[in-house]
């Protein structure tokens, strides 16, 4: 009996002396922001907790499913390794949700365990709401009053805004840029712009001190360069008349739509074409949070192409020789004319030089270009068919025909003189043969 009692104390004498095993557990205390927008990035906060022994390792990793993937920085690399210390501690992970995430709670899986004893691990499982976060208000129609305004005229612009969400939405402001100059981080005059911006710059400096760099750089603020500079604009197509380049709708109910007009006036000396004109709308939902959307609105400035085709000038004066006609292309008007050619049609007359068509290039407004071509008139009165081909500022190809009249008036230049033109000359020579000899008989006597 005395031996039984001596072997199970050699059995149980580890154990007695053995250090108590640690109780750990791992709870959730928060995350933000909560819920988390798909494409979102979260800091999570674990507390672990030890009621065991205060001197043993323990290791605690976020398991990476979708759509989940953790960030460095924060508690990461830490929490490979921890002194388990009674009590508890905090730890905190960045973590990325996939911008392809479905709305929903979505469980993220935890594994805690003993340095000593990788393999032997237990796992938590806590929920993170994702949601959506984005109330949608759509640029629906945009009409321009007329379709094409000529430099100088004025028109509306009509735009219809429709409330796609099923929630009310409040604080619509609707900016439109003239100029391609504004800049919504420092030029909006307006709260809810100011209070995204806020919010989009702590988001920022969490993410940089979460990653251990300096919050003091961060991203570049939406439209501005990199070297912190606005972007230099090539355009200003239109100006407001009357009104202000801000208008404020107010609340626009669920499914609701609201048309605001914009009184414009395109720019006398503006250069035809299709401008695109940048958009603001920003806005508040239910909940007061910010919104801000960009887009563009197209516009178009048009008067219609100009182009002067006349003759120049002519060497022609006979129908018996060949020479040359000059002809003029001037662009008087405010678009360009691109890729221009003027052909000669074909008429009374025989093109002694080839080709028949000229290339002009493109003619900038108030340009002129020449082309000479070398003829053989058949006739008097002469008509020269031209056709002017060339591309608008919208790349539309146009085409301008003309017909030239040109009078030889000095046709008989290089021929001998009709017996009716010479018998003036004839009477005269005689008359003055006759005097000659008049006189020569006076002095001979």
């Amino acid at each position: 009996m005395k031996n039984m009692i001596l072997i199970l104390l050699v059995l149980l004498l580890p154990f007695a002396i053995a250090d108590p095993v640690p109780d750990l557990s791992v709870s959730l205390l928060d995350y933000t922001p909560d819920p988390v927008q798909p494409g979102q990035a979260i800091d999570l906060s674990l507390e672990i907790a030890n009621s065991g022994d205060p001197s043993s390792e323990a290791w605690v990793e976020i398991v990476e499913d979708y759509p989940f993937t953790v960030l460095p920085g924060g508690d990461s690399e830490r929490a490979k390794s921890l002194k388990v210390v009674s009590g508890t501690q905090k730890l905190q992970f960045r973590i990325l949700v996939d911008k392809e995430a479905q709305d929903g709670l979505t469980p993220l899986r935890v594994r805690y365990g003993l340095s000593r004893a990788t393999s032997a691990y237990e796992e938590m499982e806590f929920s993170i709401q994702i949601e959506t976060f984005g109330a949608r208000l759509g640029v629906d129609k945009v009409e321009q009053i007329p379709s094409r305004l000529i430099p100088g005229q004025q028109g509306k612009l009509k735009l219809t805004l429709t409330n796609y969400d099923d929630q009310p939405l409040e604080n619509v402001d609707v900016l439109l840029d003239f100029t391609g100059t504004h800049d919504i981080n420092t030029n909006m005059d307006n709260s809810i712009a100011v209070q995204a911006m806020i919010n989009a710059r702590l988001e920022d400096v969490n993410r940089r001190i979460a990653a251990g760099l300096s919050p003091l750089k961060g991203a570049t603020p939406m439209g501005v360069q990199p070297d912190g500079t606005l972007p230099e604009t090539s355009f200003k197509a239109i100006a407001p008349v009357g009104i202000g380049t801000l208008m404020r709708i107010g609340t626009l109910d669920p499914g609701a739509s609201t048309t605001i007009t914009f009184d414009v006036q395109a720019i006398p000396d503006v250069t035809p074409g299709i401008y695109a004109i940048p958009l603001f709308v920003n806005y508040n939902d239910e909940d007061n949070n910010p919104f801000h959307t960009k887009t563009e609105i197209p516009f178009v400035i048009d008067m219609g192409h100009d182009a002067l085709v006349q003759l120049k000038s002519s060497s022609l004066r006979s129908t018996d020789f060949a020479g040359e006609v000059t002809v003029l292309v001037a662009n008087r008007g405010q678009g360009e004319l691109r890729y221009a050619s003027i052909e000669l049609g074909e008429g009374d007359f025989t093109l002694i030089t080839a080709p028949s068509e000229v290339y002009l290039g493109s003619l900038a407004p108030g340009e002129t270009a020449e082309a000479t071509f070398m003829i053989l008139p058949e006739t008097e009165d002469l008509e020269i068919p031209v056709t002017l081909s060339f591309r608008d500022s919208f790349n539309n190809m146009n085409e301008v025909k003309n017909t030239l009249e040109l009078e030889i008036i000095n046709k008989n230049y290089y021929r001998d003189m009709p017996y009716e033109m010479m018998l003036p000359w004839i009477i005269l020579g005689l008359v003055v043969l006759a005097l000659t000899a008049y006189f020569l008989s006076r002095l001979k006597k």
